[in-house]
């Protein structure tokens, strides 16, 4: 799939291993401490999901991530590194971003088409 990321600026974060809460605290201080807006935030790999790490990302960061990242027009993609299970990036992504519009998960693969950077392949951890 190519998703369109126009004229937004990137930032790409990597190796969160399932610290949803410190990804949610980190966004949106930068995002209010620069004042990001129309922004792309990237989590390259190694996100964390596995089974044990699915219910806080679902019950206590993935609203507020996405109430954070609409409330300032940005948007945050992730995509499966070598310690990600990747089930859910394939079959099982509808269980992480749920009816986000803000968050997006990569399939392996996918392309990031920028005005501004070009095209982005997004190839995953071994």
């Amino acid at each position: 799939m190519i998703y369109n990321l126009s004229d937004k600026t990137i930032v790409c974060i990597g190796d969160i291993h399932g610290e949803f809460p410190t990804l949610r605290f980190t966004l949106n201080n930068y995002i209010k401490k620069f004042n990001l807006t129309n922004t792309a935030f990237i989590v390259c790999g190694d996100c964390g999901f596995f089974k044990d790490t699915l219910s806080l990302w679902k019950q206590k960061c993935r609203k507020k991530i996405d109430n954070i990242l609409s409330l300032s027009n940005n948007e945050l993609y992730l995509f499966r590194g070598n310690h990600d299970n990747p089930l859910w990036f394939t079959d099982n992504t509808e269980e992480i971003i749920e009816n986000s519009q803000t968050i997006k998960v990569l399939k392996d693969y996918d392309i990031l088409e920028s005005n501004v950077y070009g095209k982005i392949l997004i190839i995953p951890g071994a």
